[in-house]
């Protein structure tokens, strides 16, 4: 579902055709063309006017289509696994233990 109505006040119009407000909405949907996916959508709008205005229609019909260009670049690969362990866990079991961090020699 979808829904970007353009509400449009024209200050130079009679006082019966100043406002035109549009009410409704469709339906998307992102698809591909080949490779290249694409973002489509089809609105349609009545559009809440005076009964005395006779230059604004009372129906509007919107059709968009984007062409999307997703980033470049390739896939991103997995993490090797080294051995039993995955990259992170032997991330976090190389650490050093607070033991090994103190110096064997006595201090000054």
């Amino acid at each position: 579902m979808t829904s970007s109505p353009i509400l449009t006040f024209n200050w130079e119009a009679p006082s019966s055709e100043e406002w035109l407000v549009p009410f409704g909405g469709g339906i998307g949907k992102i698809f591909k063309l080949g490779k290249l996916p694409l973002n489509g959508s089809l609105q349609a709008y009545y559009n809440v006017r005076s009964d005395e205005s006779t230059t604004l229609a009372r129906w509007q019909a919107r059709v968009q289509l984007a062409f999307l260009f997703p980033a470049g670049g390739t896939k991103p690969k997995p993490p090797e696994k080294e051995g039993a362990e995955s990259g992170a866990s032997a991330l976090l079991t190389s650490a050093p233990s607070p033991s090994s961090l103190r110096s064997s020699h006595p201090g000054p």
